[in-house]
């Protein structure tokens, strides 16, 4: 799917989803981070939702500037009817894509990637590390950490792997 495709996309949640996420355009990394429709698009275009889709720089890039206005915001029944009780524990989303040809293309989620009731394979947990864990120590050293923390449990004290956390030792 190309965003080229893409007529709108219409994403359903709680009335209480827009107070939290309440940029609808946003202008910088930081409102991005607190911006339903700038996940949407980005998610979309980069296939990924990660750290680096969340940068000044790719909020401000023409492909995310021309699809974040197309991203619509709306209360969904069956969102609204899980409660505000809910809405952190079990996020009911729908999502629509209406494309240029005609065509919508729906899916909903209750519960989103890496909660506990969706959790994250080993794989993508480890992912999600090296990219966090990158923006302070060299990936030589992410994965010496990852293997001192796999063999924590062998390990006589836990200093060496401090050490391994520690930037610029």
């Amino acid at each position: 799917m190309h965003s080229e495709q893409v007529e709108s996309i219409q994403v359903g949640v709680n009335r209480h989803m827009p107070n939290a996420l309440l940029h609808a355009i946003p202008t910088d990394g930081l409102q991005a981070k607190f911006s339903l429709p700038y996940a949407v698009a980005v998610a979309l275009l980069d296939r990924a939702a990660g750290l680096a889709q969340f940068t000044d720089e790719r909020v401000r890039q023409p492909d995310v500037r021309e699809l974040v206005p197309r991203v619509e915001v709306a209360i969904d029944p069956e969102a609204e009817a899980a409660g505000y009780h809910q809405m952190f524990t079990q996020m009911f989303t729908r999502v629509t894509l209406r494309l240029h040809d005609g065509r919508s293309l729906s899916a909903q989620a209750s519960f989103a990637r890496g909660s506990p009731q969706r959790p994250f394979t080993r794989d993508e947990l480890l992912a999600k590390f090296r990219e966090c864990a990158s923006l302070a120590l060299p990936l030589a050293r992410v994965e010496e950490l990852i293997a001192a923390i796999a063999a924590i449990e062998e390990a006589p004290d836990v200093r060496g792997l401090l050490a391994l956390a520690q930037p610029g030792s």
